[in-house]
């Protein structure tokens, strides 16, 4: 299943790529896992909620500011029922992760500028 999310955190990773910024920064991402897994089980022991995770792990070096770097995880999901199933969502799916991916990223790097 994994190729198109996997090939949508390489093509994320690819967009946030950059050795320095401006000079005052530099981002190193690498390229996680998409991982999913069972939510939840109906009464009758099948599965019900399947979710889909997506990690990233970006090293983050602040050259203005002491103390603000860091080497980081990190992970989004959506769920989605278990009667769907996952190549027919994944592409939807991994878009709207990683835009949360880059929110959370942007939000502990360069958020607070």
């Amino acid at each position: 299943y994994g190729e198109t999310c996997h090939g949508a955190v390489a093509v994320f990773c690819h967009r946030l790529r950059g050795e320095v910024v401006a000079g005052d920064f530099a981002f190193k991402p690498e390229v996680g896992k998409a991982v999913d897994s069972l939510q939840a089980v109906t009464e009758d022991g099948y599965g019900s909620m399947t979710r889909l995770t997506i990690s990233v792990r970006v090293k983050y070096t602040d050259t203005k500011v002491d103390g603000k770097d860091f080497d980081q995880t990190f992970s989004a999901y959506r769920d989605f029922t278990s009667s769907e199933m996952l190549t027919d969502v994944q592409d939807g799916l991994c878009q709207e992760i990683c835009k949360e991916l880059v929110d959370l990223i942007f939000n502990s790097t360069l958020g607070d500028w």
